[in-house]
Order: structure tokens, then C-alpha cells, then sequence
């Protein structure tokens, strides 16, 4: 399941590695932008999500608020043309400094049919689609629902199905926990990493 990953030095080798030879003496890493998440206040500046996430068998693993990773993403690089963001890389990095190695793609949403997400907190509970509020004498009343807006806004579940038909008891453990950056359309769960803390972006220029 979540396993340990190679450096970002290691990565950095690898993207040389796999372009042409003629290449090699041309290219050079950009960094665009590195988000400190132990250093935000997500609930401030993103909007959260509550997805109730699910085996293929159907099985539930609990509602979990979530942010979706291209929302952290875009305020990095809105300033970015369509062909400089075929050009990106994304780097998540664990707070022991573990790594994983991805594109923009894997987040967009053209080419993504469930976005990855970054689990906050498991949340519970459920309401109904009707409420009703009572002044005193009984007469129907103003309802006001800012005391209760956020409470409400975790009820709201998104469905999500998973590829794999179960999990262990260690696995479920390990993966569904705050920190961990979730690749829904994955087949397994090796890319998956927990405690992430920071996303680094890069982009690769060509000389």
C-alpha cells in the first residue's frame, strides 16, 4: 500500500534520463511554487469537500472532508499558458521526506474523472431534506443557518468508488487518515502517500 519513495534527487535523474539524450545538456527544472501544508489554514482559503469514499464491492471506508489537489494547485499557476502546464511536474513530500512523482494531469480536470484528494478529517452525520423552523407560539419561523453553515456543508457527500474490492484492517488504517493524498482512479494504492506536507511544483524548460 503506501510505501516509502525515491528522493526528489532521484526524481530529477529519472526526468533526465527519460527525454532524449540530445536533450540532456538543454534542460533545466523550474520551481514554480512549494505549498507548505502543515503551514495553511486549509479551511480558510479552500473549499472543502465531504466524500464518502468506497471499495468497488461497495464497501464504505467513512466520510472524510477532503480538499481536491488542483484547487491547491491553480492559485500556483494561473499564470501559466496550456502548453507551459503540459511542461509541470508535482512533487509530494511527506514530513519524513518521502516523495512522490506526478504531472499536472494527474489533477486536471479535463483529463481527470475523479480528482485526487487530500484528506482533512473524518466527519459524521446525516439530515434529512426538509427542516422546519418554530417561533414560540408555534407559528413557522426565519431559519438562520449561519451558527450551523459549516456543520451542514460536511453533510453533503460526494460518492466516491475506489478500484479495489477491499482493503485490510492495517491497510485502511494507514491510508484513510489526515494527510494522505488519495488517487481515486488508481488500481492500487502504491502512489498514495500519508502525511504529506509539502507540494512542490516544478516546470521543465527546454533550451
Amino acid at each position: 500500500m503506501i510505501k516509502k519513495y525515491i528522493s526528489i534527487k532521484s526524481i530529477i535523474i529519472f526526468i533526465f534520463f527519460i527525454f532524449p539524450l540530445n536533450y540532456l545538456h538543454s534542460e533545466t527544472l523550474e520551481e514554480i511554487a512549494t505549498i507548505n501544508l502543515y503551514s495553511i489554514d486549509l479551511p480558510k482559503f479552500y473549499k472543502a469537500e465531504t466524500v464518502q469514499f468506497f471499495s468497488s464491492s461497495k464497501k464504505s471506508y467513512g466520510k472524510y472532508l477532503c480538499y481536491k489537489i488542483i484547487d491547491l494547485i491553480e492559485p500556483q499557476i494561473k499564470q501559466l499558458q496550456e502548453i507551459e502546464r503540459k511542461q509541470l511536474i508535482i512533487i509530494g513530500i511527506d514530513s519524513i521526506g518521502n516523495s512522490i512523482f506526478t504531472t499536472f494531469y494527474d489533477y486536471d480536470n479535463n483529463t481527470t474523472k475523479i480528482p485526487p484528494y487530500l484528506l482533512s478529517k473524518r466527519v459524521y452525520g446525516s439530515v434529512g431534506d426538509t427542516v422546519i423552523a418554530f417561533e414560540m407560539k408555534g407559528k413557522p419561523g426565519k431559519l438562520n443557518l449561519k451558527p450551523v453553515e459549516k456543520e451542514l456543508e460536511q453533510i453533503v457527500d460526494i460518492k466516491v468508488y475506489l478500484q479495489f474490492k477491499n482493503l485490510s484492517k492495517e491497510e485502511e488504517a494507514i491510508i484513510f487518515k489526515p494527510g494522505t493524498i488519495i488517487y481515486p482512479q488508481d488500481q492500487k494504492s502504491v502512489r498514495w502517500l500519508g502525511n504529506v506536507k509539502y507540494l512542490k511544483i516544478y516546470k521543465i524548460n527546454l533550451k
